[in-house]
């Protein structure tokens, strides 16, 4: 039993502690970011697919909305459940290819990265990837320990609904591939040492066999997305090649900023591994037996690969996302791990307490700066009240139309505000928009009262008047009101 609780305290630990994350923004936090609101409104209807991105991430919100209604407290839920099912994945991974010790290190590094704890509050399409990218790494390296056809069907199936959730994944994808390839160049880098979680040298034919299955398996998963692409002109595809377009800037700054950023993320882990190198001194005993070095095959497939076509990428021109990074580097921390087990062996008492204090002064940082008691200058959609936006809008129509549908016209972050915060029943209205149509939306009808909603720093003409305004210096959070109304009424007032 002593055992079974020192192996899985930490991520039982771990696991807490990422919920605790997502928890304080969903206590703390007066509104949420633009991708949370928006998956809100795009689960009001099932669809394969949506204008900017595949549909995984929607249905998923659509799971508790077609349940227990709308709710602004569904993304926090599901952000934090991402990020949790992200740490398990890759300590399923660890435990396969890694000794004890450093599988412990995992524990504490990966929840000593801000991208999976600071941010387990948002839900959206990077945190669903980065959990998928986890599970397709794990199930990879069990189809080649196992070679049973059944685990190369789990890896097609992994690698479908991350593409199911951003097209960004075929980098992993196609990084993890060349894992396999290499296994054929390559094979006594498989060769086996110490331990039985080791990788062994595949035989050609199994692992032919079961590539031709995972490839199937992404093909079937894949298939009705695409044929909803050839319906749709390719909606997707176009909004994913406009953020891809060469970039604007020096590409090498480009690169630069994404890995710069990573670097910030792993900010809170560097701070633990510096104190621990001044504090504690190196343990000869409890070594790691060498099944994963940093010049395995799988280490240069899930770290050193990514890496190496983010800068091609960026020398060729192309615009990097900063939010690439975390998707394309989140397995530096088997990186790190190996390396602090092999220093220090397993981790101490000491780093533990090392990781609790930062991450207390962490939590405690987010909740004064959602609190407004740390000011930031930066404008944050999170620290405007989604609440008194929507109790507003929904006063501006009661106060001048009683039809009891109320009829909308604003962008999508707008709109899940109101529908987290009881405006039902809605009608959206297609605001002409053919780039941005969704099936949700509806083509206005001559007789109806429609209230138009923009949030921007200034009206969009004379006929549009302010309806809310940010307690902070934010114009850009301003919200402006205009009514369309039927041929021959004037004013505001709508009856039926």
């Amino acid at each position: 039993m002593s055992f079974l609780k020192k192996q899985f305290a930490p991520w039982i630990g771990a696991a807490c502690l990422i919920l605790t994350w997502a928890l304080a923004g969903a206590v703390f936090n007066p509104s949420q970011l633009n991708d949370s609101w928006e998956q809100l409104v795009w689960a009001q209807h099932l669809e394969w697919g949506y204008w900017k991105h595949p549909p995984l991430t929607t249905w998923l919100m659509a799971l508790p909305q077609h349940v227990w209604g709308p709710s602004a407290v569904w993304p926090y839920v599901l952000g934090g459940l991402c990020g949790v099912m992200t740490l398990v994945f890759t300590g399923l991974l660890a435990s396969r290819v890694m000794p004890p010790a450093a599988v412990m290190w995992v524990a504490l590094l990966f929840t000593l990265n801000n991208g999976f704890t600071r941010r387990a509050q948002v839900f959206n399409h990077n945190s669903v990837l980065v959990m998928l990218v986890a599970a397709l790494a794990w199930r990879l390296v069990v189809a080649l320990q196992t070679r049973r056809i059944m685990d190369w069907g789990w890896v097609g199936l992994c690698a479908g609904l991350a593409l199911l959730t951003k097209y960004q994944a075929m980098l992993p994808v196609l990084c993890m591939g060349l894992v396999v390839v290499l296994t054929l160049i390559k094979p006594k880098w498989f060769e086996s040492t110490a331990g039985a979680s080791s990788l062994t040298p595949p035989r050609l034919q199994p692992v032919l066999a079961g590539l031709m299955v995972a490839l199937a398996v992404t093909v079937l998963v894949l298939a009705p997305h695409v044929h909803w692409l050839w319906q749709h002109d390719g909606q997707t595809l176009k909004y994913a090649d406009r953020s891809m377009d060469a970039s604007t800037g020096s590409a090498w700054r480009d690169a630069a900023g994404l890995f710069v950023l990573q670097l910030r993320n792993w900010i809170p882990a560097l701070v633990v591994l510096l104190l621990l190198a001044l504090m504690q001194k190196k343990s000869p005993e409890d070594q790691p037996s060498g099944e994963l070095t940093p010049g395995h095959p799988l280490i240069w497939g899930l770290v050193w690969l990514p890496s190496l076509a983010l800068l091609m990428m960026a020398m060729l021109g192309i615009q990097l996302q900063s939010h690439w990074g975390m998707q394309s580097l989140q397995f530096v921390v088997l990186l790190l791990a190996l390396g602090c087990a092999r220093r220090w062996g397993a981790p101490t008492a000491k780093a533990w307490w090392l990781w609790a204090v930062l991450q207390s002064v962490g939590l405690v940082m987010l909740v004064l700066q959602m609190t407004g008691k740390i000011e930031r200058h930066q404008a944050d959609l999170r620290k405007i009240s989604s609440k008194d936006i929507a109790g507003q809008v929904m006063s501006h129509w009661q106060a001048h139309c009683n039809q009891p549908l109320m009829s909308f016209e604003a962008p999508n972050h707008v709109v899940g505000m109101l529908l987290a915060h009881g405006a039902k029943p809605m009608l959206l209205i297609d605001a002409d928009d053919p780039v941005h149509a969704q099936p949700m939306l509806n083509a206005r009808q001559p007789d109806q009262h429609v209230l138009r909603l923009r949030m921007q720093a200034q009206a969009p003409d004379a006929d549009w008047q302010l309806l809310w305004s940010p307690q902070q210096d934010w114009p850009q959070f301003k919200l402006w009101a205009a009514w369309l109304k039927p041929t021959g009424v004037t004013g505001y007032t709508c009856t039926h």
